[in-house]
């Protein structure tokens, strides 16, 4: 929801010739457009293609029941959402 908001500020923005959402501030309007782009490939594509195809594909592909690290694997799941808020903080 963070990426969608991001690219209808971005959007709103490019809509018009004069510049009225960001009030001609192009450091914020450059801002938006990089955590736009880190959120929606580092915390949606990035995981679903990797987390999620990847938990599901290689067990299957392998013939092994289970992956071998799962608690790794548990972790790098926990840790993405502390990723996206300092992400966000600092943006």
């Amino acid at each position: 929801m963070m990426g969608s908001t991001l690219s209808y500020a971005i959007r709103r923005e490019l809509a018009f010739t004069d510049a009225q959402f960001f009030a001609g501030n192009a450091q914020l309007y450059n801002v938006t457009v990089t955590s736009h782009a880190l959120i929606m490939i580092f915390f949606t594509v990035m995981p679903i293609l990797i987390g999620g195809f990847g938990n599901l594909l290689i067990p299957i592909m392998i013939g092994c029941p289970d992956l071998a690290f799962p608690r790794l694997n548990n972790l790098s799941f926990w840790i993405l959402p502390h990723a996206l808020m300092l992400l966000i903080i600092s943006s």
